[in-house]
């Protein structure tokens, strides 16, 4: 995958644009942000009703997106995700669920309670490297 710049307001450049005024260094372009996640065809997804026509691109695509938005490793509640992304939270969750998995990176999401008991929110955090 060659890195391009986006075109302004595409999902891609809304994130850089969202992470540079938190003040996080983004990376530069959409495709660096997903930092090794793969190509949305080349991703194995399953399960009981999964049919790789009508499936694949749609969840990858969704993998990526999610993957893009929780770089800036802030908490980030569902209500929130929903509208930044364009995804239906049962999406979201999903492949919040899907990145702990070891064949999509086994990575660390934290998830909180939020005050009101009924809620979550949730937090990609990084391994600290010595």
């Amino acid at each position: 995958m060659v890195a391009t710049r986006l075109p302004p307001g595409t999902l891609g450049e809304r994130l850089i644009r969202r992470l540079r005024k938190r003040g996080k260094r983004p990376l530069g372009t959409y495709e660096r942000l997903l930092n090794g996640i793969p190509d949305p065809e080349d991703m194995e997804f399953g399960g009981s009703t999964y049919d790789p026509e009508l499936d694949q691109f749609r969840l990858g695509t969704q993998l990526q997106d999610v993957w893009a938005y929780i770089q800036d490793e802030e908490w980030h509640d569902p209500e929130e995700m929903e509208q930044a992304l364009g995804h239906r939270w049962a999406s979201i969750s999903a492949r919040l669920r899907d990145f702990r998995k070891s064949k999509f990176g086994g990575h660390d999401i934290e998830r909180e309670r939020i005050a009101d008991g009924g809620s979550w929110r949730y937090r990609l955090v990084r391994p600290i490297l010595h």
